[in-house]
C-alpha cells in the first residue's frame, strides 16, 4: 500500500468541485482518506498509514460502510448514499472491500437502478466500530 493520505475534507472538496451542485454531508466521513484504497479513517497517532494498516486487518469492526455518489433519474439531483454491511463474522475491511467489488457492487448498481437512482461513482469505504 503506497497511496497518499490526505484530510478527508480535502478529498471531499475535490469531489464537490468535480460534481457541481453537490453538497456532501461531512458528518458521514472520517478525518483521513487514503487514495489508493479509498478508505476514510480516523487516527490519533502521528502515523496515519500505520493506523490504516491496523484498521485494514481488524476483525472486530461492527459494520463496513460503502459511500456512493448517485443521481436521481427524475430531476437529476445528486446525493451521497451510504450503505452499511454488518460484519457477521470476523471479516477484515481489506477482505470486505475485495468481496464488495466482486460480489456485492453489481447487485447494488441494479438495486439503485430499480429505485430510480443512477450510480455515478464510488466515493469511498469506511467502517463503524
Amino acid at each position: 500500500m503506497s497511496g497518499k493520505v490526505v484530510e478527508g475534507n480535502t478529498y471531499l472538496d475535490r469531489v464537490e468541485q468535480e460534481f457541481r451542485g453537490l453538497i456532501i454531508p461531512r458528518y458521514k466521513f472520517r478525518r483521513f482518506f487514503e487514495e489508493e484504497t479509498r478508505i476514510f479513517f480516523d487516527c490519533d497517532d502521528d502515523d496515519p498509514m500505520g493506523c490504516l494498516k491496523e484498521i485494514l486487518e481488524r476483525r472486530d469492526l461492527k459494520e463496513f460502510v460503502v459511500l456512493l455518489l448517485t443521481k436521481e433519474k427524475e430531476g437529476g439531483g445528486l446525493k451521497v448514499l451510504d450503505i452499511s454491511y454488518r460484519n457477521l463474522g470476523t471479516e477484515t475491511l481489506r477482505h470486505f472491500i475485495t468481496r464488495y467489488q466482486s460480489q456485492l457492487e453489481p447487485t447494488v448498481k441494479m438495486s439503485l437502478m430499480a429505485g430510480g437512482l443512477e450510480y455515478l461513482a464510488l466515493i469511498g469505504y469506511s467502517y463503524e466500530e
